[in-house]
């Protein structure tokens, strides 16, 4: 799979990058960070602000959090219709992209883990 957000900055959409590429990797996954030419079954996007352009192949998932009400009508349509799916890390998050008018079945809730070590 192809994992595209920055993985190198401080901030907190690059540790959540870091994260979860480092817990795919453990349990076997091949992960790309950067398009290198190879077809990839899925490309996960997770970067501000969010690139909205379709990949050329492979399932679209969009890992974008958001807290501020209603979605931006500007991601609404890609979102609803070329997104394969919507990744949020909270209940309250589904509900907003669902009452913004992404269709439900699309929204998934994919938790945020700790790291207890």
């Amino acid at each position: 799979l192809l994992w595209e957000g920055d993985h190198a900055a401080l901030h907190s959409l690059s540790l959540v990058n870091r994260n979860l590429c480092e817990g795919l990797l453990h349990r076997g996954h091949q992960v790309a960070l950067t398009p290198d030419g190879s077809v990839f079954e899925v490309c996960i996007r997770h970067q501000w602000p969010p690139n909205l352009t379709p990949p050329p192949h492979g399932h679209w998932v969009m890992m974008q959090p958001w807290e501020f009400g209603s979605l931006p009508k500007a991601w609404v349509a890609a979102m609803s219709e070329k997104v394969d799916e919507c990744w949020v890390n909270t209940r309250y998050v589904r509900d907003l992209y669902v009452e913004s008018g992404i269709p439900a079945q699309r929204v998934h809730v994919v938790p945020l883990g700790v790291d207890t070590r």
